[in-house]
């Protein structure tokens, strides 16, 4: 019976440990902030690519349950979006980006304003966004 009292209070404090998580990914609770930065190329072809900031630039912070409006100054609905994520706030200047996996990124919306996406982990990382129309000649 001591013993398995003793092994009792040595497992308290493992027990105490574990309590919920204080994470909120809802959206009720992380509305959507709108971004108007970012860069607009166009090539000499006539392709318009929009990125938030270079590779090794200030990124977005996108911590558990971010939502971003990102205003793409197209023009039209792009063909292409392609989201990044990293540990760096300035991606792969004192870091790495890799596409996002799971919820860590959702694109809820893509339309000729703006694209749409939330973080539905309790992971926080830093976003850069790449969206583009190929020349107006392939369309």
């Amino acid at each position: 019976m001591v013993l398995r009292l003793l092994g009792l209070a040595l497992l308290l404090p493992l027990v105490h440990g574990c309590e919920a998580s204080t994470c909120d990914v809802s959206p009720e609770s992380n509305p959507p902030a709108d971004f108007r930065g970012g860069r607009l190329v166009t090539t000499g072809d006539g392709a318009r690519v929009y990125e938030t900031s270079e590779p090794d630039g200030a990124h977005l912070n996108f911590s558990a349950g971010t939502q971003y409006r990102i205003f793409h100054q197209l023009g039209a609905r792009p063909m292409l979006v392609q989201p990044w994520v990293s540990f760096s706030a300035t991606g792969v200047k004192g870091g790495n980006e890799a596409p996002p996996a799971g919820n860590m990124l959702e694109i809820l919306d893509v339309n000729d304003q703006f694209i749409h996406v939330r973080n539905d982990s309790c992971g926080d990382y830093w976003l850069r966004i790449v969206a583009a129309l190929p020349e107006p000649s392939s369309l």
